[in-house]
């Protein structure tokens, strides 16, 4: 029976047209990586220090991909045994005679086979992007198998195992898939709360890394630019140490999970209650009781739409917050966050005062992608709660407009996200008590944390929704918009330079919101938010755009979704979808005007590089003459920050020295 059940699993998979979306996926990824590394997209989108192929930038390629990957363990591990439950057809599947260990191996080792082939597509990838007719062939070296099978069979697989490992058990137990998405999120939080509190440069740190990334981060961290294009890995005894570990403690996970599963088990995952339920007993039995029912009053005004979507997004947050899983990411946030800030500053003997600033600018940059994701994820459950609950036909029958419903979900996500940000501030205000520090400054806690970072969140929302709801599969739509997430950092590699293209991002946003008790944000809020509001008018706009494609309709087809949208796209839905993408494009055409004047775009990198050709130009003559240097500098500086004022004094060395 293990030979059928494993043939049954792969042919579902291999028929499954989302397998090959991923693996189409990462292989162009990979493919895209090496070969922009490579200078296949223009001298900008490769280091010219950097061999593109060599031993160590393959590792580090593999290991971010490998990283990604883990997000579609839930997908492909988790839902090879969850579909079993959905279907309900667990209790006729497991009347077949097979013993547990023939259905867990042939699950467990059906999903991996999945996994490694999506995982082999990788270095395929990797290789045929420098065999491209474009890529710069000084970037590279020659082929060499050896770098590639090191990473595959030393890192690669052994994470891939760890890891399905820990979805499938928690999948498995608990019965629902989401827990294996929670999973990946706590088991990473938890890693870098381990590497706060013990060092990530320490035995500890290289043992209990799961990834085996930090050993190799320290054996290479004083290599020059020449050994780290030529040097081989430094496969030390400390990798195969770190790999040994987490194999047994995968293996001791697979062994508990094969002792707590049985056929007959109920999902072991508590399920917390918050409210005392009574049961209702019927006493009037052999009597008729004459009832006056209130005479039901209809309003459909739009202010009671909007109460209405207010009080359903209440319902969906109550979901969210009260779900175990939510409540777990809670507790180890608040831990991560505590322990980031807990370890400001680990590497000097010179600890910082937990200002306000100080305390903001630690988690939230850490933070702000856990907050994402949890975006992404409840989002498609939200989306699909009702189709998975089998309620959906009672909530398209009521009178509850679309947008109303829509808007509910997005309410609800948003509440999620103030609930998150909420947390560094409370967190933070607790550890600036601790330290004896008095100085707290609550209203640049909640200027940047829900004026600044909150609207950022809230156009991934709208995001979110709008993919979730194009794809009936909530795990291929978090895949796309995590995809999309890390994806747009890489945009200048390929030539993508406009802040006007590239999502929800403004210009140089980490140096123009630095904060100063001097002068604030200074200049850098006005082109901020700028920036946020266009990209909140696409918001809006894909916000309308939804509702053509809401899904209330009971649809066979994509061409059936089609002809529902045709059909929706009139009255005031086609008027404020047209009103919201001329103002999205009257705007993006404003600030396209105000990039292009004079001084406004000196500073993009095809601009950086005719400047810089200038000034070679116009100086280069001055380069071997003689010219005063500072070679010492000493300085003694009081700073008066609430008069914007400060007084120095001190001495320097000038010395004559050539260029």
């Amino acid at each position: 029976m293990f030979v059928n059940i494993l043939n049954f699993e792969i042919k579902y998979w291999l028929k499954n047209w989302s397998f090959y979306l991923y693996l189409i996926a990462f292989f162009l990824l990979a493919l895209l990586s090496m070969a922009g590394a490579s200078g296949a997209f223009g001298e900008g989108s490769a280091s010219v220090e950097n061999i593109a192929n060599s031993p160590l930038s393959i590792y580090t390629f593999a290991n971010f991909f490998n990283k990604l990957l883990l997000f579609l363990l839930p997908a492909i591990v988790g839902e090879s045994i969850y579909k079993d439950f959905k279907s309900n057809f667990n209790n006729i599947f497991y009347s077949y005679p097979f013993s547990k260990a023939q259905y867990l191996f042939a699950k467990f080792t059906s999903a991996f086979l999945i996994v490694f082939i999506i995982a082999i597509s990788i270095p395929i990838g990797l290789i045929l992007g420098t065999k491209l007719p474009s890529v710069n062939p000084t970037q590279l070296l020659p082929f060499d198998a050896t770098p590639y099978l090191q990473t595959i069979f030393i890192f690669t697989i052994p994470n891939l195992f760890l890891f399905s490992v820990i979805v499938f058990a928690v999948v498995l137990l608990s019965r629902n898939i989401y827990w294996g998405f929670i999973a990946i999120i706590i088991f990473w939080l938890l890693k870098e709360i381990l590497f706060r509190l013990v060092g990530s440069d320490s035995m500890a740190g290289f043992i209990f890394d799961p990834f085996g990334e930090n050993a190799i981060h320290y054996l290479t961290r004083y290599w020059s630019s020449a050994e780290r294009n030529t040097f081989t890995l430094p496969l030390q005894s400390i990798i195969f140490y770190n790999r040994l570990v987490w194999l047994f403690v995968a293996l001791i996970i697979f062994t508990i999970t094969y002792r707590l599963f049985s056929f007959s088990q109920n999902a072991l995952l508590p399920i917390l209650k918050f409210k005392n339920r009574k049961s209702i007993t019927k006493d009037n039995f052999g009597s008729i009781t004459k009832v006056n029912l209130i005479k039901a009053n209809f309003n459909f005004s739009f202010l009671h739409q909007i109460k209405t979507s207010w009080k359903l997004s209440q319902t969906d947050f109550n979901f969210i917050i009260k779900s175990p899983a939510f409540i777990s990411i809670l507790v180890v946030g608040i831990l991560f966050i505590a322990a980031i800030l807990l370890q400001m500053n680990p590497h000097t003997d010179t600890k910082p005062l937990p200002t306000t600033w100080i305390i903001l600018g630690l988690p939230v940059f850490f933070y702000s992608f856990l907050i994402q994701i949890l975006t992404f994820l409840y989002a498609g459950i939200l989306v699909h709660r009702a189709k998975n609950s089998r309620t959906a036909d009672l909530i398209s029958a009521t009178a509850v407009p679309n947008w109303v419903l829509l808007f509910s979900k997005f309410l609800a996500l948003v509440k999620m996200q103030v609930l998150l940000l909420s947390l560094i501030m409370i967190v933070g205000i607790a550890i600036q008590l601790n330290n004896a520090f008095y100085q707290i400054e609550i209203g640049h806690y909640l200027f940047d944390l829900f004026a600044i970072h909150l609207i950022g969140f809230i156009i991934w929302a709208f995001l979110a929704l709008f993919v979730q709801s194009i794809f009936n599969n909530t795990y291929l739509s978090l895949f796309l918009l995590i995809l999309l997430a890390l994806g747009i950092s890489q945009f200048p590699s390929l030539g993508i330079e406009n802040y006007l293209v590239r999502f929800n991002e403004s210009p140089d946003s980490s140096f123009y919101l630095n904060y100063s008790d001097m002068n604030g944000y200074g200049h850098s809020l006005l082109p901020f938010f700028l920036y946020r509001f266009y990209w909140l008018l696409f918001g809006i706009f894909i916000y309308f755009f939804t509702l053509l494609i809401w899904q209330r309709e009971l649809t066979n087809s994509v061409f059936e979704r089609l002809t529902v949208a045709k059909n929706r796209y009139r009255g005031k839905l086609s008027f404020t979808l047209m009103i919201s993408l001329i103002c999205f494009l009257s705007f993006g055409f404003y600030i396209f005007q105000q990039q292009n004047l004079p001084g406004n775009n000196l500073f993009f990198e095809k601009n950086k590089t005719a400047l810089l050709s200038q000034f070679q130009e116009k100086f280069g003559k001055y380069e071997y003459t003689k010219q005063p240097r500072i070679t010492s500098v000493f300085v003694q500086l009081d700073i008066f920050p609430e008069t914007h004022s400060f007084i120095a004094n001190g001495n320097y060395t000038l010395v004559n020295k050539t260029n």
